[in-house]
């Protein structure tokens, strides 16, 4: 009888351990994925910084090579992003006036 509880004993020892030693990978696995996915999106924003930063860079190269008055002038013969559509104008706007 003894003899049988010690076994049940260390049985139930060796268990408490491996169920210690897999909850605490567990929690450093948790650890190292956030640390490693904190540093991807580190990494991201900086790479969206410095394009950023090139674009700017680039938009002052251009605006240097201009004569004098010509960012100026620029701008207001460009003053619209060639990606969006025309502002529509006061008269098509869909309304024709008439209030019956």
């Amino acid at each position: 009888m003894f003899l049988i509880t010690e076994k049940l004993k260390a049985w139930a020892l060796t268990a408490w351990a491996v169920l210690l030693v897999l909850v605490g990978a567990y929690v450093m696995g948790g650890r190292a994925s956030k640390k490693a996915a904190e540093k991807k999106a580190n990494y991201n924003d900086a790479l969206r910084s410095a394009a950023g930063a090139k674009e700017v860079h680039d938009a002052e190269i251009d605006a240097r090579k201009l004569p004098t008055g010509g960012a100026a002038d620029q701008l207001r013969r460009d003053w619209m992003r060639d990606d969006h559509p025309a502002a529509p104008d006061a008269d098509t706007k869909g309304d024709s006036g008439d209030r019956t």
